[in-house]
């Protein structure tokens, strides 16, 4: 039986900043401290029941039994699909359900049979291989 310590969220959080800008880490632990972390500001203020939560989110290892997982709704490695190399964790999952809504969204205004455009040029138009018209000598074209 394995829990978590602050230094073990810590942990997680800094492989965040790994090969990122400094800024974009930084906007990206906040969003995972405040949305998983019950509001919380800096992991300072985070309440150990929600170490956990940020855990998974930040994409750490499960590090609890399956009776722990079902009590504390942890979803860790049971509900990774074996052929994606994405860890599920709830960002993950998060995010994912957002993208899906997002095409189902975009699927829904794009048209699913091919259009017909009719003919691109303009009444009044000619073709480019036509010559200019013969105008009676005398006449003027009126504008």
């Amino acid at each position: 039986m394995s829990t978590l310590a602050k230094e073990d969220v810590k942990k997680a959080l800094a492989e965040l900043r790994v090969n990122r800008p400094r800024h974009l880490a930084d906007r990206t632990i906040r969003h995972i401290l405040h949305r998983y972390g019950n509001g919380a500001t800096n992991i300072t203020e985070l309440d150990p029941a929600y170490y956990g939560a940020v855990y998974a989110a930040a994409g750490g290892k499960p590090l609890f039994s399956s009776a722990q997982v079902a009590q504390q709704e942890f979803v860790g490695s049971q509900n990774c699909d074996p052929t994606s190399a994405r860890p599920q964790t709830a960002l993950v999952r998060d995010l994912e359900r957002r993208l899906a809504a997002v095409r189902a969204k975009t699927k829904q205004s794009m048209p699913s049979g091919p259009v017909n455009l009719g003919d691109r040029s303009l009444p009044g138009d000619r073709a480019d291989d036509a010559g200019e018209p013969q105008m009676p000598s005398g006449e003027r074209l009126v504008r």
